[in-house]
């Protein structure tokens, strides 16, 4: 009986540091970020970074979450500016964005 305690609690204890170990799924922020008036993104996930060839981005964030404008590609160099929830923005320099979660 003893043995068997001992190994039940073994068990639970490894199902305990099993869910702890698998990471949460992913977030995504809830409504529509619109670019240059017709890229729309839906409920685009926390993180994701969308890029453009050209310099100049007019940015209508219509999702819960704020959206960093990057100066360089990738969204990597300068922050240009953020656009909070519910605002918009023109980016003269923005190159990228990137949904902040």
């Amino acid at each position: 009986m003893k043995r068997l305690r001992s190994s039940a609690a073994g068990i639970s204890l490894a199902a305990a540091v099993l869910c702890l170990a698998v990471p949460m799924s992913a977030q995504a922020a809830t409504g529509t970020l619109t670019v240059n008036g017709g890229e729309k993104f839906i409920n685009p996930h926390d993180g994701a970074c969308f890029s453009w060839p050209k310099k100049g981005l007019d940015i209508k964030n219509q999702t819960n979450r704020e959206v960093v404008v990057y100066r360089g590609t990738n969204c990597t160099g300068t922050v240009g500016q953020v656009v909070p929830p519910g605002k918009s923005a023109k980016a003269p320099r923005g190159v990228s964005v990137k949904i902040q979660g």
